[in-house]
């Protein structure tokens, strides 16, 4: 499955434009700033690497690194990944910064050497992929978390892993479900946040 399958256009500044005039899904981006700020302040290490999965042109990748870089002695990293050319090449020329770095790959094809993340989050993406492969997805996700690592699946409400079997693959690949936030704005779908925990 190629990530930018799940793009409906190529043009970076369309798609830009087009999600920062949702605002569903910028309150959707907001709640995962603060969220991914929250696990930072609470853990163990100051070492915290985060996974930005389907990133597109890097609208929310930047955005993590510089909240994570108001902390005190915080050490971080930022990775954005994307099968979309022209989306890395935009990010990469226009919304990088400290700890910030991309890679234009597939996801499951690519090979992270034994990195590991303290968060992987992605919007848009998981139910994009094919039943076929939505298990090795999942696989190699957690796979690639740390031990105490957190999944985001921020999606419209009807996407997000709203069958209960699908939940199912996460919680039966180690996975623990933490929260299921439902963020209603306005007149807009409302949006799905689910976060799940390796233990």
């Amino acid at each position: 499955m190629d990530q930018h399958h799940a793009h409906t256009f190529e043009d970076p500044l369309e798609y830009l434009k087009g999600h920062n005039s949702n605002d569903a899904l910028m309150a959707l981006d907001k709640r995962i700033l603060d969220f991914i700020e929250d696990q930072f302040r609470e853990y163990k290490s100051k070492k915290f690497s985060v996974l930005d999965l389907g990133c597109g042109p890097g609208g929310l990748t930047p955005r993590v690194a510089e909240r994570l870089s108001e902390i005190d002695g915080a050490l971080y990293s930022v990775l954005g990944i994307d099968q979309s050319e022209s989306f890395i090449a935009y990010a990469e020329e226009n919304n990088s910064g400290k700890a910030v770095s991309y890679v234009c790959s597939d996801f499951l094809a690519h090979e992270f050497h034994q990195k590991k993340f303290s968060i992987i989050f992605m919007v848009g993406v998981l139910h994009h992929a094919p039943k076929k492969v939505k298990n090795d997805w999942i696989r190699k996700l957690v796979g690639l978390l740390e031990t105490d690592g957190i999944l985001l699946i921020g999606d419209t409400y009807k996407d997000a892993l709203h069958k209960q079997e699908e939940i199912s693959i996460v919680e039966h690949s180690g996975m623990n479900l933490l929260d299921d936030e439902l963020l209603e704005v306005h007149h807009e779908k409302p949006m799905r946040l689910l976060s799940f925990h390796r233990s």
